[in-house]
């Protein structure tokens, strides 16, 4: 088992839990999804060993997190915010890090970890003029310059434009193999698109584990396609989890959840996406009525 977390709790000095009793077997490339705010950032920061859990146990390859060098030495870990010096080229951005690190890596190696993430033909270029995703891909090189066994990354495209989201998931796509990736998000399509197993975090708690295929395939009979008039899909908005609204006009397009009897309105089933099960996972006991028909 590569990253076995168990009965994981973290609670800061303020009183807030912000991990209550996590248990969770990491391998391959595992996506963790959840709201902001529902503790992924304080699992990732425990994992790589910048904060002490307040209870629980967590093993890399077997390796407990206290041993702190030993750890760190088997761990790459990108966090959501990371600045590099605009002067230096992509090339001596790598190096550099790898030198706080106490390796002295080959030109030829450095041109490899800058291959692994499609940065290559950038190396001498200067880090200033990066876009975004260049820069998020280039902060995956510097994870990868010790050719760690295990990769955190956290929130690798938040506020990224469409196509640097697009780079950096073609990245992550091509870490995997015999190297296992955790890859923290709230964005849902970065975890569709690379990862085969996920984990939803939500308050602190562990509410799913499975593949993206099985958390969307939750919604599945309970997700209807409706079409009405603009003010009768507000009505339905007051009182049902509608998922989305399309306005065409005066007639609206909604995707509602619907469970317990015979909705009294015109429908058809709609299938669900993994938006649409993450969506009625967090939600439904607080936003789906119970037997309404």
């Amino acid at each position: 088992m590569s990253l076995e977390i168990k009965n994981l709790t973290h609670v800061y000095r303020n009183g807030v839990r912000a991990l209550d009793d996590v248990t969770l077997e990491i391998n391959g490339t595992f996506g963790l999804v959840g709201p902001n705010g529902a503790g992924k950032t304080t699992l990732m920061r425990i994992l790589a060993t910048l904060l002490r859990p307040t209870a629980g146990t967590a093993r890399i390859h077997g390796v407990p997190l206290d041993r702190v060098m030993e750890i760190r030495g088997m761990l790459g870990y990108l966090p959501q915010n990371v600045d590099f010096y605009p002067t230096l080229s992509a090339l001596e951005t790598v190096e550099y890090f790898a030198l706080l690190s106490h390796l002295t890596p080959r030109r030829d190696k450095l041109l490899q970890v800058l291959e692994q993430v499609g940065l290559a033909e950038a190396a001498d270029r200067r880090v200033g003029g990066f876009s975004g995703g260049m820069k998020r891909r280039l902060g995956l090189a510097v994870a990868l310059v010790h050719d760690p066994r295990v990769v955190i990354v956290d929130e690798p495209t938040s506020g990224l434009d469409p196509e640097g989201r697009l780079e950096v998931r073609r990245a992550l796509g091509a870490l995997g193999g015999d190297r296992t990736v955790l890859l923290s998000t709230h964005i849902l399509p970065d975890v569709e698109t690379t990862c085969s197993r996920m984990a939803v975090l939500h308050k602190g708690k562990i509410r799913f584990t499975g593949s993206p295929a099985e958390l969307a395939a939750r919604a599945k009979g309970r997700l209807l396609k409706v079409r009405l008039p603009r003010e009768a899909i507000e009505k339905i908005e007051r009182e049902r989890a509608v998922v989305s609204i399309r306005y065409d006009g005066e007639q609206a397009v909604a995707r509602v959840f619907w469970e317990g009897g015979e909705p009294p309105w015109p429908h058809a089933p709609a299938e669900p996406s993994l938006e649409d099960g993450y969506f009625y996972l967090l939600h439904r006991e607080e936003r789906i009525p119970a037997e309404r028909s």
